[in-house]
C-alpha cells in the first residue's frame, strides 16, 4: 500500500522546489524588480558605511606644505533577516476523493492538494514580503500587526529621516510643479554621486492621488495623458507621469493592513544599481544550514503525522528587502 505523505515527493526539496516554480501573487513591488534579490548563508546581513566627502581646497603659498585630506571613517553594521513562518495541514479527507486506498498510480494528484493547500499559505508569505518591501521604501520595516518596526533602516545607518513635503494639494493656487521639483533636487542631493541618471516614482495613497489629479495645476495634464493613453491602448494610465516623476496610485490590501498610510505619497528613485536589495536567509533546519537561501521553503513535519490522520507543512520566508541609502527616500503628504 501507498505510503502517502512519507513519499519522497512530499520530501522538503521537491515541494521548496516546486512551490519556487509557482507564479507570484500579483503584487505591485515585486512584479516591478525594483529589489535586486539574492542569497545569503547567515542570519544577518553586513553592511560597511564608508563616508565620501568632496570639500574645497584652501588656498595655500607656493612651496608652503599641502593640506591633508582627512580620511572617511568606515562603519559595518548588522541587520538582522525577518523570519516567516506558516503551516499548512493536510488530512486524509481531503484527499479521500481523489486517491482510492490502496492506490499506487494516483501520487500526482495527491501531491495537486498538498501544493493547493500550501499554496495558500505561500500567497499569505507573499503578501507579507511585500508588506516588508512597502515598508523598506519608506525606511521602516513593520511588523504584520501595523506598529511593531522590525528594522529603522534610517536609526541603523545613522542617517536623518528627510522632513515631508507638503503638496497643499487642498489649496487651488498651490505650485504642484514646483512640489515635485523640490523633491527631485532633494533627492538628487541625498543620492550624492551614486544617482547620476534616475527616475523619481511615487506610490500614492487613494487620497494623496485624486487630490492631485483633481488639482487645478495638474488636472488638465492628467486628462490629455489619460485620453493619449486609450487611443494608443496603453493600459498604464492608471499611472500618471508630472513633472518628471511617475504617480502610481498603490493599491494594498482590501484590509488596509498593506497600504500606503491615507493622505501620503512614498518617493524613492529607480534606475540606480543596488539602492534597493533583498536579502534571503536559509531555512531554520539542519538541512539548510550554511547554505544559501532561498525565496521559499515548504518544510513538511514528519513528527507531527496525527497517528497519519494528517501531514503538517511549513511554508518558510527570510526575507530582508532594505535601501542602502535610506536618505533618499521621500515622504509628501496632500495637506
Amino acid at each position: 500500500m501507498l505510503d502517502i505523505f512519507n513519499n519522497d515527493a512530499f520530501g522538503a526539496v521537491q515541494l521548496t522546489e516546486a512551490i519556487n516554480e509557482r507564479p507570484f501573487v500579483p503584487s505591485f513591488l515585486r512584479d516591478m524588480g525594483l529589489f535586486n534579490a539574492y542569497g545569503v548563508r547567515t542570519t544577518s546581513v553586513a553592511l560597511e558605511q564608508k563616508g565620501t566627502s568632496i570639500n574645497l581646497v584652501s588656498t595655500t603659498p607656493r612651496g608652503a606644505p599641502p593640506s591633508e585630506r582627512t580620511r572617511d571613517q568606515r562603519t559595518l553594521r548588522h541587520l538582522a533577516v525577518p523570519h516567516l513562518a506558516r503551516e499548512a495541514t493536510v488530512y486524509a479527507d481531503q484527499v479521500q476523493g481523489v486517491r482510492s486506498f490502496g492506490s499506487e498510480n494516483t501520487l500526482e494528484t495527491v501531491q495537486g492538494v498538498v501544493m493547493e493547500e500550501v499554496g495558500l499559505v505561500g500567497s499569505e508569505i507573499d503578501l507579507t514580503e511585500e508588506n516588508l518591501m512597502l515598508g523598506a521604501i519608506q525606511g521602516k520595516l513593520v511588523d504584520a500587526d501595523g506598529t511593531t518596526v522590525i528594522s529603522d533602516f534610517f536609526t541603523e545607518l545613522g542617517v536623518s529621516e528627510p522632513a515631508a513635503v507638503n503638496f497643499a494639494l487642498g489649496t487651488t493656487t498651490t505650485k504642484v510643479r514646483s512640489k515635485c521639483t523640490e523633491i527631485i533636487r532633494t533627492m538628487a542631493k541625498a543620492m550624492k554621486a551614486g544617482g547620476l541618471q534616475f527616475r523619481v516614482m511615487g506610490l500614492a495613497s487613494d487620497g494623496f492621488f485624486d487630490s492631485l489629479i483633481n488639482h487645478s495645476d495638474v488636472k488638465a495634464a492628467y486628462e490629455r495623458w489619460q485620453s493619449g493613453a486609450a487611443l494608443r491602448q496603453d493600459y498604464t494610465y492608471q499611472s500618471f507621469p508630472f513633472a518628471g516623476i511617475d504617480f502610481y496610485n498603490y493599491r494594498g490590501s482590501d484590509d488596509g493592513a498593506v497600504a500606503i498610510p491615507a493622505g501620503e505619497c512614498r518617493f524613492f528613485a529607480i534606475g540606480v544599481p543596488n539602492l534597493f536589495r533583498v536579502a534571503y536567509a536559509p531555512a531554520d533546519r539542519t538541512m539548510t544550514v550554511n547554505t544559501v537561501g532561498l525565496p521559499r521553503y515548504v518544510l513538511p513535519n514528519m513528527e507531527d503525522t496525527g497517528n497519519g490522520r494528517y501531514q503538517k507543512f511549513e511554508v518558510q520566508a527570510n526575507p530582508l528587502p532594505y535601501c542602502t541609502r535610506p536618505q533618499t527616500l521621500l515622504k509628501g503628504t496632500a495637506s
